[in-house]
């Protein structure tokens, strides 16, 4: 039972790093980790974008940029990717609210 990753995962007692370095009070340098999801076969461009689309599906892409500090064209062309631009979400609202007012 060869277990040679007890230290990563949060693994490590006394750590504030998620993926503590071999040295003391260090964390994995982030070029490391992605040598090695790399190594896997993770396509991390692919996997970035499909997080960003599925962020901008779910919050306005102005504050996607504003949150995450990328450009609101970036962020808009990510919605227009994942099918949402949120143009419709104000005129759904106001569809919604007008058809609340006339049901009184």
């Amino acid at each position: 039972h060869n277990r040679p990753n007890l230290r990563t995962a949060g693994g490590a007692i006394g750590t504030p790093w998620l993926f503590p370095s071999s040295r003391p009070g260090r964390h994995i340098d982030p070029q490391a980790i992605m040598q090695r999801l790399r190594a896997l076969g993770v396509n991390l461009l692919g996997s970035r974008n499909t997080a960003l689309q599925q962020l901008v599906s779910e919050i306005p892409a102005p504050l996607v940029a504003e949150m995450l500090g990328y450009s609101d064209q970036v962020t808009q062309r990510h919605a227009a990717l994942a099918g949402t631009t949120w143009a419709n979400y104000a005129t759904a609202r106001n569809v919604a609210n007008s058809q609340k007012e006339t049901d009184w």
